[in-house]
């Protein structure tokens, strides 16, 4: 198993340790809206992450940096009788603390957040969006790590 492949796998265990939805280490895809409906749930709830960028830096005597950066988006139904905008916006910080508290990330893979002390999830978007003919509170977060080779 690569680093690149036990990093995404631990960011999966991370996300869905906090059983607020699942979340999948890819996006699922699906032609019909009613299939798709069932990949999330009919109460979408849940996400997916995906690799967005990745840098090599060579440092000294051949050792490398690399930087993954993951987003993470997340999808949570709208229920205004249940107030779920505050739900989501509660779950963006479950979220963030779970990285916070479980390092299950380090050991596995001997990566670690950034050098410029950026750690946990950043919130890069939060917004509604219709997704499987759901009208869904959508966030787009990323978290960045590194490891050396």
């Amino acid at each position: 198993m690569s680093k690149q492949t036990a990093i995404r796998a631990a960011i999966i265990t991370i996300l869905n340790s906090v059983n607020s939805g699942e979340f999948y280490p890819k996006e699922r895809y699906s032609k019909s809206q009613r299939d798709m409906a069932k990949l999330y749930g009919e109460q979408v709830n849940g996400g997916f992450i995906r690799l967005v960028s990745r840098k090599r830096e060579r440092l000294y005597q051949g050792r490398d940096k690399i930087t993954l950066r993951y987003q993470v988006t997340y999808l949570h139904f709208f229920s205004d009788v249940d107030n779920s905008q505050i739900t989501f916006e509660d779950n963006l910080e479950v979220f963030d603390d779970a990285f916070i508290a479980t390092d299950i990330i380090e050991p596995l893979t001997q990566a670690t957040h950034p050098e410029d002390g950026d750690a946990g999830l950043s919130v890069d978007d939060a917004q509604p969006v219709t997704f499987a003919g759901v009208l869904c509170h959508r966030a787009l977060m990323t978290i960045t790590l590194e490891y050396f080779e």
